[in-house]
């Protein structure tokens, strides 16, 4: 169980905060785009992804529970 205190360690900085959101499954880390199936995906903003296949954009958000 996480206290407060132990949720304070990991959201000092955003990039932490994802890591540790992704290391307990609640956010879905992309090995292939959501849309079309391509595998040439990058990071192209702090919170956008985009498929360099069918040059759609999604939020690190999408298919969690915070979309």
């Amino acid at each position: 169980m996480v206290t407060l205190l132990d949720l304070g360690r990991y959201t000092h900085d955003e990039e932490t905060a994802e890591t540790y959101l992704r290391d307990h499954g609640l956010l879905i880390s992309y090995s292939h785009c959501p849309y079309c199936g391509g595998i040439r995906l990058s990071r192209i903003r702090r919170q956008r992804l985009k498929c360099y296949g069918c040059r759609w954009e999604w939020g690190v958000r999408k298919g969690s529970i915070f979309e």
